[in-house]
């Protein structure tokens, strides 16, 4: 490719933006995360007391019966609805999945959850083994509307309600709706308990507050339907479960949708639901109506945008570099029809920073530095957004929520765990937890020599520095 055909492309798409150890022998074993399932058993490692970690809520002591009949007693500290936590009699803490589990147990399980809205989800103290993989596999789409006299068309997936402009092929709406399941399935599978809801209701963001992946649009001007419709939530009922999708053929309807200018996908915290603009993601309509899709290589978008939207009630509380850092973080997996892998993990998340990076050395990674990224406003980083600079902050925010992922403290996220508890119990307080839980009493500069070190040893050299100013 030619350096001026790869510049002009890079203007056109660079903004597009367990194993497990000590089995318990008596309980039943699951060698990797099965869709929608973690390991069956395993022996939680000791972690250290740590004083900032939110306290586990025990439970009364029960008898626990597995699926062949095996009892053990002990006491429930955590349950996420993917694991439960139990600290057995002769002290082992333990995980299991509930399908290992008798139906009384699981029955027990989901009513306890139901009732007990401040109950645990993770004991940060006692940190579950992370899957290995997770997913759901191929997704199920139906087509339930398909009006082309008003260009609306909606196709339901197990967990999405999604509404295009134009009519698609129902495979690739299937192949949109498999990167949407798999990646709610992977958000609510790792051991940080994002399935809770903060226990405030969550202060509503504006139209401008919301999340998006930043990109330069392609596009002549030309746009096939000339009467897109302002932005009215209306692809499912407000009772549905589903969550809402919306998909428009040109950048004008995608604009007037809400879809923030320069960017080919958006999550609307306002009006909680994603907006995605095809032309961006590689799907084209022209003047004879036909379609044509090129959009294999540009999936990390939709799994990007609906972190956002599994994660919408913690949005409010939290830092616009954990927002965008754990989206990048799901857009980085290792990802392969609708199934995430979670082992071998740097190289190819190094290899996603260096998505857009054609020219310059892949070692070595320029960063905002964590004093500036902890402090970022949402303010803050659009106005970066708007001064060409989307890598810079993505990949800054990306490396710092992999900081705390794998590389902070006991390397086994329970610190990030104990700040989403907090917060779940206790979100006006959002800001002194991210002090208490994260920071720890270290200064940014201790975090960032932390940062540098740890890629060292896999041969990244991190090159911190000061975003542009406006």
């Amino acid at each position: 490719m030619s350096l001026a055909i790869r510049s002009a492309f890079r203007v056109v798409t660079m903004i597009l933006l367990v194993t497990l150890s000590g089995i318990l022998p008596a309980w039943s074993q699951e060698p990797e995360l099965d869709p929608g399932t973690a390991p069956g058993s395993a022996t939680v490692p000791k972690s250290k007391d740590n004083s900032t970690a939110a306290p586990a809520i025990a439970q009364p002591h029960r008898t626990w019966t597995d699926q062949k009949g095996r009892q053990h007693s002990g006491k429930l500290l955590a349950f996420d609805n993917v694991r439960a936590t139990l600290q057995l009699d002769d002290s082992r803490v333990i995980s299991v999945t509930p399908r290992s589990l008798s139906s009384g147990d699981q029955t027990f399980l989901a009513e306890w959850r139901k009732d007990n809205t401040d109950g645990s989800w993770v004991d940060p103290r006692n940190m579950p083994a992370w899957p290995i993989r997770s997913g759901t596999g191929r997704a199920k789409v139906i087509a339930v509307q398909n009006k082309a006299n008003n260009s609306r068309f909606i196709y339901h997936s197990a967990n999405f309600a999604i509404t295009s402009d134009v009519s698609l092929p129902l495979n690739t709406v299937a192949d949109m709706a498999t990167a949407f399941e798999a990646t709610r399935r992977a958000v609510l599978d790792l051991p940080l308990g994002l399935g809770a809801k903060p226990k405030l209701p969550p202060r509503r963001r504006g139209p401008n507050q919301s999340l998006s992946l930043q990109m330069r649009p392609a596009f002549s001007g030309f746009s096939p339907y000339g009467n897109a419709r302002p932005h009215t939530n209306t692809s499912a009922p407000q009772s549905s479960r589903r969550l809402p999708v919306e998909l428009y053929i040109t950048p004008q309807a995608y604009g007037l949708a809400g879809g923030a200018a320069g960017t080919g996908g958006y999550y609307s915290a306002w009006h909680r639901t994603m907006l995605i603009s095809l032309q961006n993601f590689g799907i084209k309509i022209d003047e004879n109506k036909r379609v044509t899709l090129d959009y294999q290589d540009k999936v990390f978008i939709l799994r990007h945008e609906v972190s956002h939207q599994v994660m919408r009630d913690w949005l409010p509380h939290l830092p616009v570099w954990i927002s965008e850092g754990m989206a990048e973080y799901l857009a980085a997996l290792p990802y392969q029809n609708g199934h995430y892998n979670f082992t071998k993990l740097e190289k190819p998340f190094i290899a996603y920073l260096n998505k857009w990076r054609y020219d310059d050395d892949p070692r070595v990674i320029p960063m905002i530095a964590p004093a500036k990224m902890l402090t970022m406003t949402s303010k803050e980083w659009t106005e970066a957004l708007s001064m060409s600079t989307p890598i810079l902050n993505y990949n800054s925010a990306a490396l710092l929520v992999w900081y705390f992922l794998y590389q902070d403290g006991d390397g086994k996220a329970s610190d990030l765990a104990a700040y989403f508890q907090a917060i779940q119990q206790k979100p006006q307080n959002a800001q002194a937890f991210l002090q208490i839980h994260l920071l720890r009493g270290r200064a940014p500069e201790k975090i960032a020599t932390e940062i540098r070190a740890a890629w060292k040893k896999n041969g990244v050299e991190i090159v911190f520095q000061s975003p542009p100013e406006p």
